[in-house]
């Protein structure tokens, strides 16, 4: 299958193709991919039959730590490979790496998602509060804020918090729409910084301040519910909104509820039970691990148990509850010798 194809899927799907389309991707990734074909082979899942897509076998997230997770594109085909590599320690054992073949496809995506989510991306300023992901030269999350930059009226990145609040407020006095990025410590910095220097964004209505997870060791964590009810008090905002993504996906789920996401057409969730990775939860509101479908990831795996807790809700949205305890040890070892 040529690029033209997976493209013309991708970006074009519809609830009911859903399943023919990850079928091809399916069947693409089992064959071409090494790592995930020899994951299938040693779990027996190869020849798995599947009728619905909660019964795709999905890859542990820790393999992109410890191999090289690709699945080859043709090669009659030019490629722009790309690796972007998680935030975290110097030892690369402990970084996951995703390898894109393809940067092309990431950035359409992020445009299309955020187009989808909150209309246009030429109507706003974008702002980057995202210190320690700045410190990363191989981020997904800085190339996304980036390109956002470029391809919207323009914006920053910015670390100072004073000098965040200035270019908030010069922006929504202009009557321009912000939209400002920020990992959640930052966030909380930021709001405590303005409580304790009397300081507000103007133009509130004018604002959407989208946090990216995330405490990274500088802060106690706490659930998503005490940070949006700590952050909209302090930063006097009505809502936060939230982006759930992470290097091994090339696709974001966001959220304007507190944490309740919404996956754009070509990524869906799905929750098997947190001691058993082979059985599946259906009912709504019963938490267990979140597995991910991601049909961007045509040129690594599309199919990925990551190492979060959280549910399906009743309206069709998921939620984030945590993180698995000890999630490197509770990981599948095979090939981890190979």
């Amino acid at each position: 299958m040529t690029k033209a194809y997976w493209e013309s899927k991708i970006f074009a799907i519809k609830e009911d193709d859903f399943l023919s389309f990850a079928l091809e991707a399916f069947a693409f990734q089992k064959n071409n991919n090494p790592v995930y074909n020899r994951y299938l082979k040693e779990t027996k899942q190869f020849e798995k039959n599947i009728s619905e897509y909660y019964q795709f076998p999905t890859l542990p997230i820790s393999f992109f730590k410890t191999h090289d997770v690709v699945t080859p594109k043709p090669n009659t085909e030019s490629s722009s490979t790309h690796v972007f590599l998680s935030s975290g320690t110097t030892d690369s054992f402990n970084r996951s790496k995703h390898i894109v073949l393809d940067l092309s496809i990431y950035e359409k995506n992020i445009y299309n998602i955020f187009n989808k989510f909150y209309g246009p991306v030429n109507q706003y300023f974008f702002i980057g509060l995202l210190p320690n992901y700045l410190e990363n030269k191989s981020s997904s999350l800085i190339h996304m804020v980036d390109k956002l930059i470029k391809q919207g009226r323009g914006g920053a990145f910015i670390n100072e918090l004073d000098e965040v609040i200035i270019k908030v407020n010069q922006l929504t006095e202009a009557h321009c729409k912000v939209v400002l990025f920020g990992v959640a410590y930052s966030l909380l910095d930021l709001a405590e910084y303005m409580q304790k220097n009397n300081v507000k964004f103007n133009n509130t209505e004018n604002i959407i301040i989208v946090e990216t997870g995330g405490m990274k060791g500088r802060r106690k964590e706490i659930t998503k519910e005490e940070l949006h009810l700590i952050l909209q008090k302090q930063l006097n905002i009505d809502k936060l909104h939230s982006e759930y993504g992470m290097t091994e996906l090339l696709s974001q789920a966001y959220s304007s509820e507190c944490n309740k996401y919404l996956c754009p057409p070509q990524m869906k969730v799905f929750i098997t039970e947190l001691n058993d990775p082979f059985a599946i939860i259906k009912e709504p509101n019963k938490k267990g691990v979140i597995n991910i479908i991601d049909l961007a990831n045509i040129y690594s795996c599309s199919f990925i148990k990551t190492e979060d807790i959280g549910q399906i809700n009743s309206d069709g949205t998921f939620s984030v509850n945590g993180r698995l305890d000890y999630s490197d040890l509770r990981g599948c070892n095979l090939l981890m010798d190979s």
